[in-house]
């Protein structure tokens, strides 16, 4: 277990090169690869970065944060953070193709969203977490 930020998203991190992070209203515990993990799904999902670029993206931030890990005086099993950074943001967003299906929903969010139905499928069967 860590300190965790727990609502990290890129509206949250500041500074000429995103180094400041705000918002620790939700903060609290919880596991290594888990704020990372979330990173990547809402950046898409709120239009920081075109769905397109997922793999990118993912890699980017697996890679950043796995180079602060082997930094850091901790040791880690890589494969246990691996399936938090990937499992976590699956569990959090089950609820991402009901919204898709919910007429209710923007039209734009609806498309969005949907182009990031493959990476969740992807981290999912990766994990072998059930999400939908």
């Amino acid at each position: 277990m860590t300190l965790c930020h727990l609502d990290f998203y890129p509206a949250n991190l500041l500074g000429k090169d995103t180094n400041v992070i705000v918002d620790w209203a939700y903060c609290g515990l919880g596991a290594l690869g888990e704020d990372p993990g979330n990173l990547v799904p809402d950046t898409l999902l709120d239009g920081f970065v075109e769905p397109s670029l997922a793999g990118d993206l993912e890699e980017a931030v697996w890679e950043g944060y796995l180079a602060g890990l082997r930094d850091s005086p901790w040791r880690v099993d890589e494969s246990e953070v691996r399936w938090v950074f990937l499992a976590s943001p699956v569990i959090k967003y089950t609820w991402i193709p009901a919204a898709i299906a919910n007429p209710a929903t923007d039209e734009v969010l609806r498309t969005r969203w949907s182009k990031v139905i493959p990476l969740l499928d992807r981290w999912a069967d990766e994990t072998e977490v059930s999400w939908r």
